[in-house]
């Protein structure tokens, strides 16, 4: 017999992430030239593209993501240009997300490997 257990967010990430994304890190667009991340840019970022806009995600789902990139930034785990990369294929990931995925409430509701196919053909 098999069991299957069902991965939910606890109401503790939750808060985890809610905590996190004060000041700066709670807006919808992050804006890269801002002064906020002086401390996290390379001074040789030559983007035309500066900003990256969450606000293309459902709630909470954008919470989830800017959590994401704003921990992984403030960990230096990642660098600026990372989360301009990404920025490019929001809208068109937040569109697949509402087409394929319309009633998830959280990044883990996504089965990964059929969405991994799903987003290749996409």
């Amino acid at each position: 017999m098999s069991t299957v257990y069902e991965v939910r967010p606890i109401e503790e990430k939750r808060l985890e992430i809610s905590s996190f994304l004060t000041d700066y890190w709670g807006n919808d667009i992050w804006d890269i030239a801002d002064p906020f991340f002086d401390n996290l840019r390379s001074a040789e970022l030559k983007f035309s593209h500066k900003r990256a806009d969450f606000s293309v995600f459902p709630f909470p789902i954008k919470d989830e993501v800017k959590y994401m990139f704003a921990y992984r930034l403030h960990n230096e785990e990642i660098q600026v240009r990372t989360v301009i990369g990404y920025s490019f294929i929001f809208k068109h990931f937040s569109m697949f997300l509402h087409i394929y995925y319309a009633n998830i409430t959280s990044v883990i509701d996504i089965p990964y490997d059929k969405a991994l196919l799903k987003w290749r053909t996409y």
